[in-house]
């Protein structure tokens, strides 16, 4: 099974919600604790304040693509009527979490600690994620927004019963020329969503189903003139 990791964890671990900008986790522990908390509101920019490391302000710029993705079809259920059939594939729908468990924790020195969380929905995802020391407190490292990853099918026996496990591997390494292309393509597909929604306000596309197909497939061409066909395209489902 294939995933798109967007912030932390894979996508159908989305964590949206809400923390105190300036609450900082004392321990990795406190850090998960925060994350569990997460799961109150559907506020993605949340989770921004749990990230760190180089590449936090790709985050932002992917939140940013998500957020108009979502104002995209908003205007297309205004225009065109809902059709959760009908979305484009960045618009990403709101999935809570039962709850988030640390299941393992591995000094890796130099400030440094892996996590491995569980996150349980209707399935269970465990992912291996690096907590870093930083201004103060634990922080996660946040991935490189988009990067893939596979998950494989494990049983795990918990508490005397067996429990199914997807158990996600680490996301594809990303070169520092991919790096360089992402943080320009970020804010074109931003922008296509932006045009994308005054489009249809403006009765530019003459169904719903035309004005998805039109700018998924724009948003995807900004990615690959960037990127190139070696990075894939990028689809967060």
């Amino acid at each position: 099974m294939t995933h798109m990791r967007i912030l932390t964890l894979a996508t159908t671990l989305w964590l949206p919600g809400a923390t105190q900008a300036d609450e900082k986790a004392s321990t990795p522990e406190e850090l998960v604790a925060l994350l569990q908390a997460t799961q109150k509101t559907d506020d993605p920019k949340a989770q921004l304040s749990l990230l760190g490391g180089p590449h936090r302000k790709l985050n932002e710029q992917a939140l940013e693509v998500l957020e108009a993705a979502k104002s995209f079809d908003k205007a297309l259920d205004d225009k065109f009527g809902k059709d959760t059939n009908c979305r484009s594939c960045f618009a990403l729908e709101f999935k809570p979490v039962k709850r988030i468990e640390l299941r393992g924790k591995k000094d890796l020195g130099g400030g440094k600690v892996e996590l491995t969380i569980w996150t349980v929905q209707d399935v269970v995802f465990e992912s291996r994620e690096v907590a870093i020391r930083e201004n103060g407190g634990w922080v996660l490292f946040a991935p490189v927004p988009f990067t893939q990853s596979t998950s494989m099918e494990e049983i795990r026996t918990i508490d005397g019963r067996e429990v199914k496990v997807q158990v996600m591997s680490q996301p594809v390494e990303v070169t520092p020329d991919q790096l360089a292309a992402a943080r320009v393509a970020l804010p074109r597909m931003r922008a296509v969503f932006e045009r994308g929604a005054k489009d249809v306000a403006a009765g530019k596309h003459a169904s719903r189903k035309a004005a998805v197909t039109a700018v998924d497939n724009e948003v995807n061409a900004a990615f690959d003139r960037e990127l190139g066909k070696s990075a894939g395209k990028m689809d967060p489902r």
